[in-house]
């Protein structure tokens, strides 16, 4: 989501057109008319995503790992083989999976992770779940290896990140959306196209002899026994599926919670950051701004964080999520009157609204306001926030 590096509040008061405006500047506390400080909240409306899914097994050769694990001899994820839709394991003594998270999430477990499959439906009573919290990373440790199978992987959209926003599953760019993926797991099929045959053993006979440290001539898709090298070993996994095809059946469907975004009575969705305080809220906001609870000012309607005071910190605090959404705390630098003439004076923290008004006036062309007429000029809002 872009936004726009500063934004504005501008106030018109009752007498000639008088401007006070006030500009928000970035990285510093918020500093509130009156002067009196306000921390302002950061509110990540960010939703975490699954950044990869990694196929691995727990007998896997730690050369074999190097040379599936992407970018190269000595880098890479050190995990396994990065899954893809539709793609297919073709390694003996696949039983785990990796699910890497952009963020720290919360409730990766089993009643948030399906493995589907068809020789076996359902994989839940049988696996094992864990998180690595320093790495927000999941891990699926299956029962024991799977050599012939249509598997369907699913993540619940209702794992959250620590601000609470749902996973986006579907990787639309939105909250929400169950993670979904289909991939096979068949020991020998090193041209993925389901069937064991001369085919594979093609691919065999192709990489003989060659291992993953010291030839680029090595395919991990033919080392079937993914100890790092292709060899009389790997014939052994040929042998046993020799001739043989996965199940013509397809996985069940997922039965996962998911995440369902809260509607407002405008069918809004809510934390949806084009809404904002309209005109007449601001305008009840500045009346009753710096009142307490109690005071004959005081309005419980813009009191929008509910501690009494009307102050900086309720616009942070604003309904349905506005917060001056996924930009760092802000302050402001300065609220300018300006008259129109070269005689602007600058409002600074520690006056009240009335003698910033009557001050504007005083300076100006225009003669003074009354003492007793302070409280008739107070600013008003005329326009909102400028996002």
């Amino acid at each position: 989501m872009q936004t726009k590096p500063r934004r504005s509040l501008r106030f018109e008061s009752l007498e000639a057109r008088k401007l006070l405006t006030g500009t928000l500047s970035l990285d510093l506390p918020i500093a509130d008319v009156a002067g009196e400080e306000a921390q302002g909240t950061i509110v990540d409306q960010t939703p975490p995503t699954v950044t990869g899914i990694y196929a691995a097994g727990s007998n896997w050769s730690p050369a074999f790992v190097d040379a599936v694990d992407g970018d190269g001899h000595g880098a890479g994820n050190g995990l396994g083989s990065k899954l893809t839709p539709g793609a297919s394991i073709s390694n003996r003594g696949f039983d785990r999976l990796y699910i890497q998270f952009s963020e720290p999430v919360v409730g990766f477990d089993e009643a948030h992770v399906a493995l589907l499959g068809v020789n076996q439906a359902d994989f839940g009573g049988s696996m094992r779940v864990s998180y690595d919290a320093v790495n927000h990373r999941g891990m699926i440790q299956l029962g024991g290896a799977v050599t012939r199978e249509k598997l369907r992987l699913g993540v619940s959209s209702v794992i959250t990140d620590s601000s609470g926003n749902a996973l986006d599953g579907d990787d639309n760019g939105s909250a929400g959306g169950l993670l979904e993926m289909r991939f096979d797991a068949f020991a020998g099929d090193a041209n993925g196209d389901g069937t064991i045959n001369f085919g594979d053993f093609s691919a065999f006979i192709a990489s003989f002899n060659r291992s993953a440290a010291s030839s680029e001539l090595y395919d991990s898709a033919a080392d079937w026994n993914a100890d790092g090298s292709v060899n009389g070993g790997d014939l052994a996994s040929l042998a046993a599926n020799f001739n043989q095809s996965l199940p013509q059946a397809e996985p069940g469907d997922l039965n996962l919670p998911v995440f369902v975004p809260a509607v407002e009575p405008d069918g809004e969705v809510l934390g949806n950051e084009t809404e904002r305080p309209t005109d007449a809220e601001l305008a009840m906001f500045v009346d009753a701004f710096n009142q307490t609870l109690g005071s004959s000012g005081y309005n419980a309607l813009v009191d929008w964080n509910g501690d009494g005071t009307i102050n900086g910190g309720d616009l942070a605090a604003y309904p349905n999520r506005i917060q001056f959404a996924s930009v760092p705390p802000v302050s402001v630098l300065s609220i300018v009157a300006d008259d129109g003439s070269d005689n602007d004076n600058v409002c600074t923290p520690g006056e009240t609204h009335a003698d910033n008004v009557d001050a504007m006036f005083a300076s100006s062309d225009d003669e003074a306001i009354p003492a007793d007429d302070e409280i008739d000029h107070e600013p008003t809002v005329t326009e909102s926030l400028l996002f």
